[in-house]
């Protein structure tokens, strides 16, 4: 049984195919009827698309989250949530950086190469640990400091660090 049957016969169209006539610019067309559309299996079927919506602010951020949306509060508040450990992080990080705009992470790392290749004990090793114990004595009195003081006393400590680091991944500027 053909399921199509009736509307060729409804259409007046026999069971073979018709021949479209070609017009003037090429294309053919058909003069009765169009060919029915064959079913499309199930598999290839295709759900809808669903548009996503902006959610409202009381919603919460995901499907298991019951906590109640966080309260509005200033930046001091924000700031005083945020954790020591990240507020370090971003602290000594940023001293780094200035570190490595000053040269200071590249000599670091240089120190470690000439320190490796085993001058531990001659005079100048002496005097670049005199220099450490200043700058790391400095670091920790400048804590109570105003912010900018202590964050400047921090970059020798920080960039030093940060320059050993890399001396152990190979880096050589």
């Amino acid at each position: 049984m053909d399921p199509f049957r009736e509307r060729r016969e409804v259409r007046g169209g026999g069971g073979g195919r018709r021949r479209a006539r070609r017009t003037a610019r090429g294309r053919g067309r058909r003069r009765r009827g169009r060919r029915p559309r064959r079913p499309t299996p199930i598999a290839a079927v295709k759900p809808p698309k669903r548009r996503k919506r902006k959610p409202s602010p009381d919603t919460p951020r995901t499907a298991f989250d019951i906590r109640p949306p966080a309260p509005r509060q200033s930046l001091l508040d924000a700031w005083q949530r945020i954790p020591h450990r990240v507020k370090w992080l971003g602290y000594h990080a940023t001293a780094a950086l200035a570190g490595w705009r000053l040269g200071w992470v590249d000599w670091g790392t240089d120190t470690a190469a000439w320190y490796a290749n085993g001058h531990w004990l001659s005079p100048s090793a002496f005097a670049l640990y005199g220099l450490g114990t200043v700058v790391v004595a400095l670091y920790r009195r400048s804590r109570g400091w105003v912010w900018l003081a202590a964050w400047t006393a921090a970059i020798p400590v920080s960039s030093v660090v940060a320059g050993v680091l890399l001396y152990g991944t190979g880096y050589h500027p």
